[in-house]
């Protein structure tokens, strides 16, 4: 079994550097350490570099398992995986894998970034340090929970409308959310629900960063093992 998973491992990573390592090495590497040097020269204040270098950090690997989905799905390429010797369990483990080896590196990549930024203006390292790149980690690994069994079932450009059409749906109900709530709600009621939002903001106020970061591993592991057993199943039954 772990033989085969290391096979479809491998020949993801493969498929991954399919259009050029280079590409990959300047999206995760190039662009943040440009961020970086921005921040240290002062164009840049700390607080905006270390959201961009976050964003673009989660951007750029949430794109990297589409690239080898989507390698499958031209020319034919994912009739191989009916070829090779490992068996559908093994290669939605090893995909899995490989995505676990691209959150580490996410995880890593963010803590230097996050970490050069004061360092190299001289002030001293934060507990938010270690919390943020955790919260990137944990973004990344909830963006693909929801994307790896889309694509197992349905082309890349379905899943990106859904995606994007998703988001569209949520923001629009937040927002109508909040213009008809005062409409509904009688003053008092409302009231509570401040009451309730401010005691929950204070509680986690209080636990400080490392409570943080414990919430986003749970969360984290929950959405994996949830999102594993949908793309096995999905995959399973998907004729190739």
């Amino acid at each position: 079994m772990m033989t085969g998973v290391l096979r479809a491992f491998g020949l993801d990573l493969r498929r991954l550097g399919s259009q050029g390592w280079g590409n990959l090495l300047f999206a995760v590497v190039a662009i943040p350490v440009a961020l970086v040097l921005m921040s240290v020269g002062g164009r840049l204040s700390s607080s905006l570099s270390s959201s961009m270098i976050v964003g673009c950090l989660v951007g750029a690997f949430s794109v990297m398992p589409m690239t080898v989905f989507g390698y499958e799905q031209q020319g034919g390429h994912a009739r191989m995986n009916g070829v090779i010797p490992v068996r559908r369990l093994g290669q939605v483990t090893g995909r899995y894998l490989l995505l676990g080896v691209l959150a580490v590196v996410l995880f890593v990549e963010c803590l230097v970034c996050q970490a050069a930024v004061p360092l190299s203006s001289g002030r001293p390292l934060t507990p938010d340090v270690p919390v943020v790149a955790v919260l990137a980690m944990a973004s990344y690994v909830m963006i693909e929970a929801v994307a790896v069994p889309l694509l197992y079932r349905f082309p890349m450009q379905k899943v990106w409308l859904i995606l994007f059409g998703g988001c569209l749906v949520i923001g629009a109900a937040a927002a109508a959310l909040v213009k008809l709530l005062p409409l509904v709600l009688p003053a008092s009621a409302l009231a509570a629900c401040a009451r309730v939002a401010s005691a929950v903001i204070e509680t986690l106020a209080a636990a400080g960063p490392a409570a943080a970061a414990f919430a986003g591993i749970i969360v984290m592991i929950v959405a994996v093992v949830v999102s594993f057993i949908a793309s096995s199943r999905i995959y399973r039954g998907k004729e190739l």
